[in-house]
């Protein structure tokens, strides 16, 4: 019995903002450096209602602007985020049917580098760690790359020329037994998708398939941002000599031990903020001689006007084998990775 695994992985997409419609009232926003008074291009800016629910995002452009049109009048909030900088919000803004109103938010830079954080602290994995903790600090920096990789993904107005793989390895990953390369142009908003997280929490992100073998799912980016994930998953910092100059923000399961999650860092730049990459493992494994085989790694990029895609990804599913009879042994015959990456990205039409 070989091939006991598939892969379903995040995938990758880039958005450029373009103008909202004209309509009986606008919402104009200008994203300003608090320091020097330049505009700021690539800054996430997001309209809220009055309850903090997200209505329509968008990254500024080189003039620091983005024009909202609300389908109705009404009470609305702006807020302005960006990688290295601090969150700003508008004041509450009631916005009536023929009235547009100009909005100029400065934002600062952060006063504390991350590469002063001290990583060893308490030592303790906290669930939803307090806003003044260097954990949550080091999360909202992470979160915003998330938050804008997910809106551009879910936009899905570009083209991406992706170079997908298959190999066999051997039982170590070294040795390349065969491999499968293809390119493809994708105008889907995500060619490969991962589940809702309310599914992942429930029924695990390893499945069991009708052959006998199993699926494998990796996180996406709206999974780690839910509510779900965060509320069972505890997030601790880390250094590794392997990753030197970054920053690791550790997740961790707090649930069953025996449910099929995942465990996991993201690397985080100590002089830029940005996000670098997400390497995971799985906390379950179907047989017992297969435990710590299956992982991943998704690779992020910033783009020039603000954007964060997944420029590179794999994961690695263990080649399970049984001896000819029922009660058999079963051992790793080898690894199946699965992987791509974003070799050119077109605008649309």
């Amino acid at each position: 019995m070989r091939n006991l695994g598939r892969a379903i992985l995040p995938g990758a997409f880039l958005f450029v903002p373009v103008q909202a419609p004209g309509s009986a009232q606008t919402i104009s926003i200008q994203v300003i450096e608090a320091e020097s008074r330049i505009p700021i291009q690539g800054a996430f800016v997001s309209l809220l209602d009055p309850d903090g629910r997200i209505l329509r995002s968008a990254l500024s452009n080189e003039s620091g602007e983005f024009l909202f049109a609300p389908a109705s009048s009404g009470t609305f909030q702006i807020r302005a985020e960006m990688i290295g900088r601090v969150t700003r919000h508008s004041p509450l803004l009631s916005v009536l049917s023929d009235e547009d109103r100009r909005i100029v938010l400065p934002l600062s830079v952060f006063p504390i580098p991350l590469e002063g954080i001290d990583v060893q602290g308490n030592g303790r994995c906290e669930l939803r760690p307090e806003e003044a903790s260097e954990i949550h600090r080091v999360w909202e920096e992470a979160r915003k790359a998330l938050r804008v990789q997910a809106w551009a993904e879910n936009e899905g107005i570009f083209h991406f020329q992706v170079t997908s793989y298959e190999q066999e390895l051997g039982r170590r990953g070294r040795k390349v037994r065969l491999e499968h390369r293809r390119d493809t142009l994708s105008t889907t908003r995500n060619p490969i998708r991962s589940l809702p997280a309310v599914e992942l929490m429930e029924g695990g992100f390893v499945r069991p398939l009708e052959d006998g073998g199993h699926q494998y799912f990796g996180p996406d980016a709206t999974v780690l941002l839910s509510d779900l994930f965060l509320d069972t998953h505890c997030l601790s910092l880390k250094r590794s000599w392997r990753h030197w100059g970054a920053i690791g923000l550790v997740f961790e399961p707090v649930g069953d031990p025996d449910f099929p999650d995942i465990q996991g860092v993201l690397w985080i730049d100590e002089d830029t903020a940005g996000l670098e990459l997400l390497e995971y493992s799985y906390t379950w494994a179907p047989w017992e001689e297969a435990a710590g085989v299956a992982r991943g790694r998704v690779e992020f990029e910033s783009m020039p006007n603000g954007a964060w895609i997944i420029d590179k990804w794999w994961i690695r599913m263990p080649i399970m084998v049984r001896g000819p009879e029922e009660d058999s042994p079963i051992w790793v015959d080898g690894i199946q990775e699965s992987g791509g990456e974003v070799v050119e990205i077109r605008k649309a039409g």
